[in-house]
């Protein structure tokens, strides 16, 4: 959820591919030093100088202007929506 909540004044939207060998709560919210999540204009340039260096990636998907995170499987989510469920999560928590 980190991609989808680290914009919220201009929220991007983004359909994203889980990897079939694992489970959708531990890839998505998993910590692990290793994993980055990248966001660049050319895939294809940034693929071939990873390669280059010999660093393992993987393209989970890609971004729109569409404010809305899409998951396989699962249905669309409102970047909005998310964020107000977020944001008002630990307020309504300590009323």
């Amino acid at each position: 959820m980190l991609m989808a909540g680290s914009r919220p004044a201009n929220p991007v939207g983004a359909s994203v591919n889980i990897p079939a060998a694992e489970t959708l709560h531990g890839w998505a919210f998993g910590e692990d030093q290793g994993r980055y999540l990248v966001a660049c204009r050319d895939a294809e340039a940034f693929s071939t100088a990873a390669n280059a260096a010999e660093i393992a990636i993987q393209h989970i998907g890609t971004s729109d202007d569409s404010g809305r995170l899409t998951l396989p499987g699962s249905s669309t989510i409102s970047i909005e929506d998310y964020r107000h469920h977020h944001e008002g999560f630990l307020a309504g928590l300590m009323a």
